[in-house]
């Protein structure tokens, strides 16, 4: 692939050629080329090294006219046939990509296996056939079985399947939106791209402005390559609904005569991260740079993110940032090449450390199988409210090229991932989705039809703005107390920290999405999104915390949980019995009975209370030896203590303490040496305290 087509490929990575043309012309129309070739009667094979000439330009235009001339010229020639299939499919014109491969099928099918499954591709992209694309596929993987087994294309075999066969539900239950194609203040015939929105009224986002069809010759006298329009940043501001503008960004981002793109700002507003894409050893490689606010306010100049972010031998682009859940520092997280990655466009991250007073960037990660696949995995936005990451792949199943997806997490620890859904996803390619905070409105990019595109109607990228029209609002409510002692009182805990966590439903995995604090009165109040799991988690230092689970998936209005009054118990050094316990008569195994018990107090109470360590302990009455009332009670606190490690818990947070009948609540006998069996009963108990505490044990789930 030329440099020059690698430009348009690395900035956004997928193939929108329109971002670049070829031989400079101010018609709006294609260059008529056949005229001159036909004058000069050139033969077959310098018609043949006219096209590679162009492709190696990146002129995909011209080289399909001229691969196409020569196998009209020399019809025999299939290998022609397909490279022509794979321009135009690399052009996104999938109609003709359609129309070629399936002619490379139909006559030389056993010498281009791989024709068919890219015919089953573009039946989908062209015409939304997914019937005909799943039944194409299937004939793919019974008739090529060595080529359908090989790694990657097994596992694109098998997302294309599954996305034809949910496609019909997806469309059939279409998303409650309305999307708008923005007006051509900011759509132009070529690309737009990376949307994001500084405030209500104001959209930064990135794009080549040229109104005309730029083409490039294959005469180096007359090239214009290194003269053309390049990408950059713009705004774009809102007045009553409709959004326009094509002002450059102001500051020390754009660089005239660079590839600039893909800006987005930490979360403090503090930093300015952006893309630049330069030749390096004769390659254009995209890199990360960062501008910082100095103590006026002021924005200094662009530097390039350190090694191993940015390197010579691989791009690394599309920053978005979210703050780390133990340093508080940015993380970005970002699309690149480099070798490690699931496929060959991964979704990684680093993150910033402060050591010694520096703050150091640390080794990049990959983000994982849940955003990572084989196939291309681009355009990543993270929303620092919902902790929701939003990218585009076409390595997960969906309807069509690359689909829009979001999962929930941080870091390399992400929920299985959710197909955004139709009419934003399409059969075409769907990108680069912000929200707004509200998350009632947003932007994307498509070259679905309809656009401003100046050759084929899907070949190029333009923005659009959404709206749900019916935006479910939900919040939870409620007041926090603590002291369970005195719950008339009411005693007010102000400053308690409230934890959001979205529950996985396949693996029961918790993730913490948000965190607030409670107010002087003890009230609380938090947004939730439908169709969740969630589990709240009430917590202040020197009292047990409580978790409360709750569910929107049946919420389908905008409504508010009144969760009732809840109160947390102050952390005492006093025992607390584990009433109802019980063993059989001088065992020391736990009953069915007794395990149902443990798993609704002490169990739950560690779960909630990560950093506590308890001792557990075990009572008997004053019937047998002393002797053996303690190795009976110490056998009967192990018990619990081996059922506890059993369910998870930490064997370091629990210590088994057998007393025997040496701690009575109250007398085994009456005053006249008779038995009291009732005071045996309260006697013979089980029992927990608090004896210390884990520091920085947490419910957050990161990666160290």
């Amino acid at each position: 692939m030329s440099d020059i087509r690698n430009i348009s490929l690395i900035i956004i990575f997928c193939s929108i050629i329109s971002a670049f043309g070829y031989s400079q012309k101010d018609s709006l129309t294609d260059i008529d080329i056949w005229t001159e070739i036909d004058t000069l009667e050139l033969k077959p094979y310098q018609i043949k090294r006219l096209g590679k000439q162009a492709d190696d330009l990146g002129d995909i235009y011209s080289a399909i006219d001229y691969y196409t001339k020569y196998v009209e010229l020399k019809p025999k020639k299939d290998r022609y046939k397909y490279l022509v299939a794979e321009l135009y499919k690399e052009a996104r014109n999938y109609q003709l990509a359609l129309e070629w491969y399936e002619k490379v099928y139909e006559t030389v099918p056993e010498q281009f296996p791989m024709a068919m499954f890219r015919v089953a591709e573009m039946q989908i992209m062209a015409n939304g056939e997914y019937s005909a694309a799943k039944d194409s596929l299937l004939s793919f993987k019974k008739k090529y079985k060595a080529e359908a087994k090989e790694k990657t294309t097994k596992k694109m075999l098998a997302a294309k399947i599954e996305g034809c066969e949910m496609a019909e539900e997806i469309i059939g239950a279409p998303l409650e939106i309305i999307i708008t194609h923005l007006d051509t203040s900011i759509n132009t015939a070529h690309v737009e791209f990376a949307p994001i929105l500084l405030d209500d009224t104001t959209l930064l986002y990135s794009a080549l402005k040229s109104r005309k069809i730029m083409y490039y010759t294959t005469d180096d006298e007359d090239s214009t390559f290194g003269k053309q329009p390049v990408r950059q940043m713009y705004l774009a501001h809102k007045e009553f609904d409709d959004w326009s503008g094509q002002d450059l960004m102001a500051g020390p981002f754009n660089e005239p005569g660079v590839e600039c793109g893909n800006g987005t700002f930490s979360p403090d507003r503090s930093r300015f991260y952006f893309t630049k894409c330069i030749p390096v050893k004769k390659k254009v490689i995209c890199s990360i740079w960062v501008s910082k606010k100095d103590s006026i306010g002021a924005w200094t100049a662009p530097e390039a993110l350190p090694q191993p972010i940015n390197s010579e031998e691989f791009t690394s682009t599309q920053p978005t940032i979210g703050t780390h859940p133990k340093y508080g520092l940015d993380v970005i997280y970002f699309v690149t090449d480099r070798e490690g990655g699931k496929g060959g466009l991964d979704v990684w991250y680093t993150y910033m450390r402060e050591k010694k007073g520096q703050i150091i960037y640390q080794k990049p990660k990959n983000c994982g199988k849940y955003i990572n696949t084989v196939g291309t995995d681009v355009t990543p936005y993270f929303d620092t409210e919902t902790k929701q990451m939003y990218f585009s792949s076409d390595g997960h199943p969906g309807l069509g090229g690359l689909d829009i997806f979001y999962t929930t997490g941080q870091l390399n620890k992400w929920l299985a991932p959710t197909n955004i859904g139709y009419p934003i996803n399409n059969k075409e390619d769907d990108l680069d989705y912000t929200i707004a905070p509200s998350q009632e409105e947003g932007f994307f990019i498509s070259n679905r039809p309809g656009g401003t595109s100046l050759k084929s109607e899907t070949c190029c990228d333009d923005l659009y703005h959404f709206y749900h029209t019916q935006y479910i609002k939900i919040f939870v409510e409620g007041n926090l107390y603590g002291d369970c002692d005195s719950l008339e009182a009411k005693k007010a805990i102000a400053n308690g920290t409230i934890s959001l966590f979205l529950v996985d439903t396949a693996s029961g995995e918790k993730m913490e999405i948000k965190k607030g604090f409670t107010n002087e009165d003890g009230s609380y109040s938090m947004k939730l999104e439908e169709g969740n799991e969630y589990v709240m988690r009430m917590s202040k230092d020197g009292y047990f915390h409580k978790e409360i689970p709750f569910s929107t998936a049946t919420i389908e209005k905008s409504d508010t949980f009144q969760l009732k009054d809840l109160w947390l118990c102050i952390l005492k050094d006093a025992p607390i019995i584990i009433k109802n316990v019980y063993y059989p008569f001088d065992k020391a195994h736990l009953t069915p009975e007794t395990q149902t018990v443990i798993d609704t107090t002490i169990y739950k109470i560690l779960v909630e209370n990560p950093e506590i360590v308890v001792e557990i302990s075990s009572h008997t009455d004053s019937k047998g030896s002393d002797k053996y009332n303690e190795s009976l009670s110490q056998r009967r606190a192990e018990s619990v203590v081996k059922y506890l490690i059993a369910k998870g818990i930490s064997k370091k947070r629990l210590v088994a303490k057998g007393y025997g009948e040496s701690s009575p609540l109250v007398a085994n006998e009456n005053e006249d040496g008779t038995d009291n069996e009732e005071n045996r009963a309260k006697n013979r108990r089980t029992e927990f305290k608090v004896i210390g505490i884990i520091e920085n044990a947490s419910h957050v789930i990161y990666e160290e």
